[in-house]
């Protein structure tokens, strides 16, 4: 079990947690220049589990970007954080589903994949619900993650 309640470990393991985020993306983008997932998984003839795939891809880089972010520790007050890491994360993964779609447009083209706003919608969907999640968690419970012991 981690120890959020250590010193130095947030922050570390915040920047753990932005790098696995960072990797996430460019195998994101480097998926986009193939063949569709959803091809190979179940066959070219499920045109929405190509949008579910979206939003899960969305929802993971977001709960990456966002715990990373959040355990850097800046702002100091758990609220401002929570709301500056949200800002943020939103951001950051919806320029990466667009980077993602543009190529998709461009070098994924050879293996008919094209730009779609349908794709950037299921991004947003999935990257919106895990920030929203993640909100609620901070607002819920106010001792994970602010490095104070839980407990009596």
């Amino acid at each position: 079990m981690i120890a959020f309640n250590q010193p130095d470990c947030s922050p570390r393991l915040g920047f753990g947690l932005l790098l696995a985020g960072v990797a996430s993306g460019v195998l994101l983008l480097v998926e986009g220049a193939g063949r569709p997932m959803a091809a190979v998984l179940v066959g070219p003839d499920v045109s929405h589990f190509d949008k579910l795939l979206h939003a899960a891809a969305h929802a993971w880089l977001a709960t990456l970007f966002f715990l990373g972010s959040y355990l850097l520790g800046w702002p100091r007050a758990r609220l401002p954080r929570a709301a500056t890491c949200a800002t943020l994360t939103f951001t950051l993964t919806m320029l990466l589903g667009t980077a993602v779609e543009m190529v998709q447009a461009h070098v994924g083209a050879l293996h008919g994949r094209v730009f779609d706003f349908r794709d950037i919608a299921a991004d947003a969907l999935g990257s919106g619900l895990a920030i929203l999640f993640w909100l609620v968690v901070v607002w819920r419970v106010p001792r994970l993650y602010t490095g104070r012991k839980s407990g009596p």
